[in-house]
């Protein structure tokens, strides 16, 4: 005998993820904005694994607020954003010759939650002339 389960597409979790957009800001799709509780009150801490060099994930804290240690998130149109040219900048991401995507996954830190943005592999460079 066989039992099917249906899978319900609203269900399933789909096109969660940040860009680098050509002004170094760090936009979000809708969903991600969703799943992240994103909006005008809020900061964004940003971190990366020092244990692993080859860790190209980054890791958000959604935070209450503008704190010194947070990027402010701001709001374009519908969607929100976060300034991070300076940051990108120093990790000498060349955002302006390439693309820069990453899937939202949650992510469990000791007791806090937090957000894994992992790198989309896509490898697409953009046209310069």
């Amino acid at each position: 005998m066989i039992k099917l389960s249906f899978i319900k597409p609203d269900s399933l979790e789909r096109n969660c993820k940040a860009t680098i957009h050509k002004s170094g800001k760090l936009g979000f799709t809708e969903n991600a904005i969703k799943k992240m509780l994103l909006d005008g009150t809020k900061g964004v801490m940003i971190a990366q694994n020092e244990e692993d060099s080859l860790d190209t994930s980054f890791y958000l804290a959604v935070v209450d607020g503008n704190t010194p240690d947070s990027f402010k998130v701001s709001k374009a149109g519908a969607y929100y954003y976060i300034n991070t040219k300076a940051l990108f900048d120093n990790l000498k991401m060349d955002y302006l010759k390439e693309t820069f995507s990453y899937d939202v996954k949650d992510f469990e830190y000791g007791d806090q939650k937090m957000f894994k943005l992992i790198k989309r592999e896509d490898g697409r460079k953009i046209e310069t002339e």
